[in-house]
């Protein structure tokens, strides 16, 4: 019973953390590519990665904007991060 208990715990406390997490918004784009957008997210919440590798992504995607100039790739690299971590935090929390 405690470990239900203690696993009943970790999820609440996981999907509060998936409402608490700040998020980069995406870059602007002109609405007729906004379907892209809407597919990735759509693809991230279908994703049957383990959490650990979605984290491992989003660091990558978080690399690869502190390296770049460009403005554009930077927001949208963040703004994919944050995704994925959310992602990751959701499969937490359903397991």
């Amino acid at each position: 019973m405690k470990t239900q208990a203690a696993d009943l715990l970790g999820i609440a406390q996981a999907v509060a953390t998936i409402h608490q997490m700040a998020v980069h918004p995406w870059p602007d784009i002109p609405d007729e590519h906004r379907w892209s957008i809407e597919l990735m997210e759509e693809l991230l919440e279908q994703t049957e990665q383990p959490p650990r590798e979605l984290s491992a992504r989003a660091e990558e995607l978080r690399d690869q904007a502190a390296q770049t100039d460009i403005e554009g790739y930077r927001d949208a690299a963040l703004a994919l991060a944050d995704r994925y971590e959310q992602a990751a935090a959701a499969r937490l929390a359903s397991a």
